[in-house]
């Protein structure tokens, strides 16, 4: 498949993103400290993504992991303010290039 039909693939579909997003959540501190401890720290610290009242890890196996979604902007947002939830998932976040990404995948 030629990259133009590919273009014209992702212009006709509006749940594709070039980006993907780890978005931060109101916890021991508010979203936005951890926005700028990310920004000002140059990581994201990996975890287990623990929901729920019981404590139950929704990561699995013997490694924490750093989670991120690839749905376009637009729909983070609409998420956001359907979850009403700021403990879970808040507007603020980081949004890296998927090309970015999957390059440093490859480099490690």
């Amino acid at each position: 498949m030629n990259l133009k039909k590919i273009q014209q693939i992702k212009e006709g579909r509006l749940d594709l993103s070039d980006f993907l997003i780890h978005f931060t959540r109101a916890g021991e501190k508010n979203s936005f400290s951890t926005l700028k401890s990310i920004v000002t720290s140059g990581q994201i610290n990996c975890g287990w993504s623990i929901r729920g009242n019981n404590n139950k890890r929704t990561i699995f196996g013997h490694k924490p992991a750093i989670c991120f979604t690839d749905m376009p902007l637009f729909s983070f947002y609409d998420y956001v303010v359907k979850r009403k939830d700021h403990s879970k998932v808040d507007f603020y976040g980081v949004a890296l290039r998927k090309k970015t990404m999957f390059k440093w995948a490859q480099e490690m």
